[in-house]
């Protein structure tokens, strides 16, 4: 008997988790415009509790819900956008759970489906591209919103250290595939 597929389970729960956190944080915003009316702040107010979460889930799925993203700032709609997030969210941890069944048995074939290794090979190429922009960005987080001599908020910080860990982790499995397609092909020298 094979066990039980996740990647329906995983993407409905990923789905349901954003759908619950972009409602959240769009309370939360409201709230905060609300409370804010009449005042002056010096900067940006810091991103929503619930964004964090929202962030470490939907950063991976940011170039499937790149396309949907463009048309929702075209309309400058905040609901299409989050809809974007969360489909784009939903199909990355919908690819994560294909590699998880064949992994653990729970489909007839080895390898996922041809658009499931399509999609990871492209976030693969695009963390190799994007790992020395980030690097390079780090120096720079907190300029925009800062006034002279404060520090940066922390909860930009904190989304751009969970924007480049996913990127790192993507270039890190770009480079380990790198590393094992070139040791086939080169003699030992030692």
């Amino acid at each position: 008997m094979r066990p039980i597929s996740l990647r329906h389970l995983l993407a409905m729960a990923i789905a349901i988790t954003c759908t619950i956190l972009a409602i959240s944080n769009h309370d939360a915003e409201v709230s905060r415009q609300d409370a804010q009316n009449g005042f002056i702040e010096w900067g940006a107010p810091p991103a929503p509790t619930g964004a964090f979460l929202e962030a470490i889930l939907a950063t991976p799925g940011l170039l499937v819900a790149a396309p949907l993203m463009l048309v929702a700032a075209v309309f400058e709609s905040s609901w299409p956008l989050q809809f974007a997030l969360v489909f784009g969210t939903t199909f990355f941890w919908y690819c994560v759970g294909w590699w998880i069944d064949c992994v653990r048995g729970a489909v007839e074939r080895d390898t996922p489906p041809k658009f499931v290794r399509i999609h990871f090979s492209a976030l693969r190429i695009v963390s190799v591209v994007l790992f020395p922009i980030f690097l390079l960005e780090g120096f720079r987080v907190g300029n925009y919103f800062c006034a002279i001599g404060k520090p940066p908020f922390w909860s930009e910080m904190l989304l751009y250290g969970i924007a480049m860990v996913w990127i790192t982790i993507g270039a890190w499995f770009a480079g380990k595939k790198f590393r094992a397609s070139h040791t086939k092909s080169l003699p030992r020298l030692f």
